[in-house]
């Protein structure tokens, strides 16, 4: 996990809404548990990269993930904006299959880093 200031750079919700559009391949494939993966376009910033998110609902999860190259696993990396502050978690590919408690543990520790606001 990592967390930093945001700065400049664009909120995850707005990157996944104006940036990724611009480097995504034209079809997406089912995933597992009502996920859909959208390869990103060879020579593109995100080249080998696919944007996993749930097929419904992509605010609900999504995440950048790395594919597979020979006997390298794939790793994810999924963002959310929280304030002023931008909170990065990494995990392997594989734990797609399990995307809700990934998510749900991501929500956790994001109410836990939440300041109070009594």
């Amino acid at each position: 996990m990592t967390v930093v200031g945001l700065a400049s750079v664009l909120p995850p919700l707005e990157r996944l809404r104006t940036i990724y559009p611009r480097y995504l391949g034209p079809q997406a494939q089912p995933g597992p548990d009502g996920l859909a993966v959208l390869p990103f376009r060879a020579g593109t910033p995100y080249d080998g990269e696919d944007l996993v998110y749930t097929a419904g609902n992509p605010e609900q999860f999504f995440a950048r993930c790395t594919q597979r190259a020979a006997a390298v696993p794939g790793t994810c990396i999924s963002e959310r904006a929280l304030g002023s502050a931008q909170i990065t978690i990494r995990f392997p590919r594989d734990w797609l299959s399990d995307w809700r408690s990934v998510a749900a543990g991501f929500d956790r520790l994001t109410a836990q880093l939440r300041p109070d606001t009594k």
